[in-house]
């Protein structure tokens, strides 16, 4: 039987961490019950959401976002950090606002684009650079209240991600041991690393003790799960912090530095993006919060010819598969776009009677598009949740 406690409860103290991710399930009957009786805290105008974008990706992925979660957003700022021309004699890795690049394709949404100059190639295992490009391009937009940086091939349902999102700000945060500092995602596959030897090897200990030093707090010891020496942090195409998480971001430059730090001999390398923001939210003590609706692959219902991905997901007698198997705030490694137009589509056929009911507060602009005239799956009208 799944477990009926959403939320797991966590140790008080600003120098307390817990060893596992605080456990939230937005899915759990409980808890959406529970908040689609509340009018949203939190609104689109309160997220933003940042991607990293190279010409080497499909831009078919990019048309289909904008034909599909994006018109469902108003109000939710959206930024890609696109790879732009630079020649290795004027290039300082600089980042200034450009038009939209040719190769991105017509936006149909309201999005921010900046340029990314680098003369570097691209390394999926150290593109740290450009994760921490993101999330400083992200602190220089109009304030909000949470970030998410999110892959291409991540399929998000907004309705979802901002339910989330409440419950996080109105249950989980007060309980934190820094409530201002925010950050989820999920770690249900394979969103761990063998943490102790980290902790005995020097570019750890320098780099956690210059980094509490320009933020005024002690120094961290790398605090992992005593059974398993692992330390979790948020995988699967979606990271999310709140602004205090990602001021400290931008004025350490900590997901950069981690990646410059680290040797390249460790495995995961901490020069990835998500592992090395993982280590900084260690670092400024901000435990992960864990929800297994941010999917690490694509939801089981949501038929894709990816194996392995039914492998993962349709595990039988699944808490997985039993509590999110619709209410996916998040699919990853879409990577066409026949598939993430058909996990698209299958989900809202299977979410429209949940739109009238426990979704209802976070889905005004989706009612409206799904019973009246056109296509309700596609570019939905953008009367959404307003302040």
């Amino acid at each position: 039987m799944p477990q009926r406690d959403a939320i797991k409860s966590i140790p008080q103290g600003e120098n307390s961490l817990p060893y596992a991710p605080i456990r939230v399930n937005p899915s759990d009957l409980d808890v959406a019950t529970r908040y689609a009786s509340k009018r949203p805290v939190m609104t689109f105008y309160d997220v933003a959401v940042g991607m990293m974008v190279r010409k080497a990706d499909k831009q078919g992925l990019l048309e289909t976002a904008w034909q599909t979660w994006m018109s469902t957003a108003s109000g939710m700022a959206i930024l890609l950090l696109a790879d732009c021309t630079c020649p290795r004699t004027s290039c300082r890795n600089l980042n200034v606002t450009q038009p939209l690049p040719a190769w991105l394709g017509g936006a149909t949404a309201d999005i921010s684009v900046v340029c990314y100059y680098s003369y570097q190639r691209y390394i999926a295992n150290a593109n740290s650079p450009k994760a921490q490009a993101v999330w400083d391009e992200l602190l220089k937009l109009p304030p909000r209240k949470y970030y998410v940086k999110i892959d291409t091939d991540t399929l998000l349902e907004p309705s979802l991600l901002l339910r989330f999102i409440n419950v996080v700000h109105q249950e989980v945060r007060p309980t934190l041991p820094q409530p201002s500092l925010v950050y989820f995602g999920t770690d249900e596959y394979t969103a761990s690393v063998s943490a102790r030897h980290w902790a005995q090897q020097a570019w750890y200990a320098n780099l956690s003790e210059a980094i509490a030093a320009e933020i005024g707090k002690p120094s961290t010891t790398l605090q992992s799960h005593p059974r398993t020496g692992r330390l979790n942090y948020a995988q699967g195409g979606v990271e999310g912090v709140s602004r205090h998480l990602l001021q400290l971001l931008g004025k350490t430059q900590c997901v950069r530095r981690v990646g410059e730090a680290a040797p390249a001999n460790v495995y995961p390398p901490p020069a990835v993006e998500d592992t090395s923001l993982g280590i900084c939210a260690h670092f400024f003590r901000a435990p992960l919060i864990s929800s297994p609706c941010f999917h690490a692959w694509n939801a089981c219902g949501c038929g894709t010819p990816n194996g392995t991905a039914r492998k993962l997901n349709c595990r039988e007698n699944s808490t997985h598969t039993q509590r999110c198997v619709i209410g996916s705030i998040s699919m990853h490694k879409l990577k066409r776009s026949e598939w993430y137009s058909s996990c698209w589509d299958w989900q809202q056929e299977e979410l429209l009677p949940l739109r009238r009911t426990l979704l209802r507060p976070y889905s005004r602009g989706y009612v409206g598009a799904l019973t009246g005239a056109g296509d309700g799956r596609r570019g939905r009208g953008a009367d959404h949740i307003h302040p």
